[in-house]
C-alpha cells in the first residue's frame, strides 16, 4: 500500500527509544525536523582539523574503552562514538527499518523520464559542492583512505572530492559524461555507462576498497539494483560513502530527479540513502552510519540551513557466504531485492530450500533448487496479496516453494493462480466447482498444497494439460467411492484424501495410468483407505514438528 502523503512527510522519535533513527513512513506527527541524532552540538571543525581525526578517534575510543572496563558497573554511561567524532550522527543501531522495501514505483519516476543519455550530452563544468562543503568531504574521505587504495567514483565528473596526498593505486570514473572525465586529473580510468539503462557495474567481484558518490543517487531509478552491484564489486571491508547537498547548481537537473527524493528533507535523504544498503543487501552491508559534515552555524537544528550542508551515509561491505560453506546465507541474499516478499517469508522459504539442498544427492537436484530460489518472487507477486491470517506462514511458504519448482511467471499461469486464490473470477469449468464443491470442507492449507501442484501444469507437458481436463469429473467419482467406503468419514477426510490421491497416482499420467485409476480405488480395501487418510491427516502434525 502507498503511504499518504502525511505519511510519508512525518518523521519524529519514539518517546521510549529517543536515539532512533527512524523510517519518514513511521510517525503520526507532522515534523519534517529530523531527529536528536542528527542536531549539531559542537562548533564548526576545520577540514584541516578532520584529516587526522581518525586516529584521534581511535585513541579517543580505546580511552573510553579502558575507562568503561575500569569502571565500577553501572557508575559509568555507554560510550557513544559521537563524543569524539562531532560529525557522526548516526550509530549503526540508530537505524529503524519497516518489515519490508517502503517505496512505490511512483516514487522512482522524474518529471523527466526521457533517456538520460540526451539530457546529459551537453558538458556542465559546475561544482557540485561549494568550496567549504568540498573540503569536509576531502576531509571525511581522507579518515578513511590509505596509500594503494583502490577507488571507483559512480556520478563522475571533472572533479572528484578525493585528498591528493593519498597515491592511490586506481580512481576509476564511472560517470554519464566523458568530455567532463577527461578533465579530471585524479581518474586513471574512465567509464561512460547509464545507470539508469543498465545497472551492471563492468567490474569484477571484489574490484574496489572504497566507493565514493556525490549527489548522484537522488538520479537513479533503480538504486536497490545498484547498491547491491556496489556490494558485490567491493571488498568485503570496503567502505561505501554516499554524499549529497541541495547546492543551488541542482536546480538544473531537478527535472531528472527522483520524485522520492523531492518528497522528503534532508535529513529524511540520509535515512533513505541506509534504506537502499539495507533493503538491497540485508547481509551484504554493516556498520552504516550517517555524517553531518555541514559549514556554518552548527546550532540546535542541526545546521539543516546552513550555508554549505554536507551529509554522508557511509556503510561497509560484508563478506556474503558461498553457497556450499552456508547455503541459507547465500540464498537469503539472493532474495535480497525481493521486495514481494517480507523477511519472515524469504526466512521460511528458504530453510526449506536451505534442507532440501542439503538432502540433494546430485547436481541436477541442486540446480532444480535454484530454479526454485530464483522463481520465488515471481509467486509472491501474487501471493503477497493474501492476508497473513488467511494461511498459516510456514504452510504458506511451503505451497511457495512447491508452486515455484515450475512456476513461470507468465500472464497465462499468473491468472490460474489468481483465479485459484479468488483474487479473479474462477472459470466455471475447472476453479469454481473444485473450490465451491469438491474441496469445500478442506483446511485452506491443504488447499494451499493443492493450488501449488496443479497450477503450474496448466503450461505442463501435453499428458499434464490433458489429465486437468479431466481432473473434475474423476475427482467427482473417487470421492463418492471414499462415500461408499466410509459413510462415518467427514466431508473433509473425504476431500483430503480423494485430492491427495489425485495428485500421486492420476494427475500428469499417461492415458493408460489415468483410466486404471478409479477401478484401483475401487478395489482397495476400506482398512487400506482407512490407513491412507490416517498417514496423510498426520501429515500436518509431522510438518510442525520439522
Amino acid at each position: 500500500m502507498r503511504p499518504s502523503t502525511s505519511a510519508i512527510i512525518c518523521w519524529v522519535l519514539s518517546a521510549a527509544h529517543c536515539d532512533a533513527f527512524l523510517s519518514p513512513f513511521r510517525s503520526s506527527s507532522h515534523s519534517s525536523f529530523p531527529s536528536s541524532a542528527l542536531k549539531q552540538t559542537s562548533s564548526y571543525i576545520r577540514p584541516s582539523s578532520l584529516i587526522p581525526l581518525r586516529s584521534v578517534v581511535e585513541e579517543k575510543v580505546e580511552e573510553k574503552a579502558e575507562e568503561k572496563e575500569a569502571a565500577v558497573e553501572g557508575e559509568e554511561k555507554p560510550f557513544d562514538e559521537r563524543e569524539v567524532d562531532p560529525t557522526l550522527k548516526v550509530l549503526p543501531n540508530s537505524w529503524a527499518w519497516p518489515p519490508n522495501w517502503p517505496y512505490t514505483d511512483e516514487q522512482f519516476e522524474r518529471l523527466n523520464n526521457d533517456a538520460d543519455g540526451d539530457f546529459y550530452k551537453v558538458a556542465r563544468m559546475e561544482e557540485i559542492f561549494d568550496q567549504e562543503a568540498g573540503e569536509l568531504l576531502v576531509g571525511h574521505h581522507a579518515r578513511y583512505h590509505k596509500d594503494g587504495d583502490r577507488v571507483l567514483e559512480i556520478g563522475a565528473s571533472f572533479k572528484s572530492y578525493l585528498p591528493t596526498n593519498i597515491s592511490y593505486a586506481s580512481v576509476v570514473g564511472l560517470g554519464m559524461q566523458m568530455e567532463e572525465m577527461n578533465k579530471n586529473e585524479m581518474l586513471t580510468e574512465r567509464v561512460a555507462q547509464d545507470l539508469n539503462q543498465d545497472v551492471t557495474l563492468p567490474f569484477e567481484d571484489d574490484s574496489f576498497d572504497h566507493i565514493v558518490i556525490a549527489n548522484t543517487i537522488e538520479f537513479m531509478v533503480k538504486p536497490k539494483e545498484l547498491y547491491r552491484e556496489m556490494q558485490r564489486v567491493l571488498r568485503p571491508g570496503g567502505l561505501l560513502n554516499v554524499a549529497f547537498t541541495h547546492g543551488s547548481f541542482l536546480k538544473a537537473y531537478e527535472p531528472k530527479k527522483i520524485n522520492l527524493w523531492k518528497q522528503m528533507n534532508d535529513a529524511q535523504h540520509m535515512w533513505i540513502l541506509a534504506s537502499f544498503m539495507k533493503f538491497s543487501s540485508a547481509r551484504g552491508w554493516r556498520n552504516m552510519k550517517g555524517y553531518q559534515l555541514s559549514a556554518g552555524d552548527r546550532g540546535t537544528i542541526g545546521g539543516l540551513f546552513s550555508k554549505s550542508p554536507c551529509y554522508v551515509c557511509q556503510g561497509e561491505s560484508a563478506a556474503v557466504a558461498s553457497l556450499e560453506d552456508d547455503p541459507y546465507d547465500w540464498m537469503i541474499t539472493q532474495l535480497d531485492t525481493a521486495s514481494q516478499m517480507v523477511e519472515d517469508e524469504k526466512s521460511l522459504c528458504v530453510l526449506r530450500l536451505t534442507a532440501m539442498f542439503e538432502r540433494a544427492k546430485s547436481q541436477e537436484e541442486k540446480d532444480v533448487i535454484l530454479q526454485t530460489l530464483e522463481n520465488l518472487p515471481l509467486t509472491y507477486n501474487v501471493l503477497s496479496e493474501m492476508s497473513g491470517s488467511v494461511i498459516f506462514p510456514p504452510f504458506k511458504a511451503k505451497a511457495a516453494v512447491v508452486l515455484a519448482k515450475k512456476y513461470t511467471g507468465s500472464e497465462g499461469m499468473e491468472d490460474q493462480l489468481r483465479q485459484s486464490l479468488g483474487l479473479n473470477p474462477p472459470s466455471p469449468e475447472f476453479w469454481l466447482p473444485l473450490g465451491a464443491n469438491l474441496t469445500a470442507n478442506m483446511d485452506v492449507e491443504e488447499k494451499m498444497m493443492l493450488i501449488a501442484e496443479l497450477v503450474p501444469l496448466f503450461e505442463g507437458s501435453e499428458d499434464e494439460r490433458s489429465s486437468l481436463q479431466e481432473v473434475i469429473p474423476t475427482l467427482t467419482d473417487a470421492q463418492e467411492v471414499l462415500r461408499e467406503q466410509h459413510p462415518d468419514w467427514e466431508a473433509a477426510d473425504t476431500e483430503l484424501l480423494s485430492t491427495d490421491l489425485l495428485l500421486t497416482d492420476f494427475v500428469g499420467m499417461d492415458s493408460t495410468n489415468r483410466a486404471s485409476f478409479l477401478p484401483w480405488l475401487k478395489n482397495l480395501t476400506p482398512l487400506q483407505t482407512q490407513e491412507f487418510l490416517d498417514e496423510r491427516k498426520n501429515y500436518k502434525e509431522t510438518f510442525l514438528q520439522q
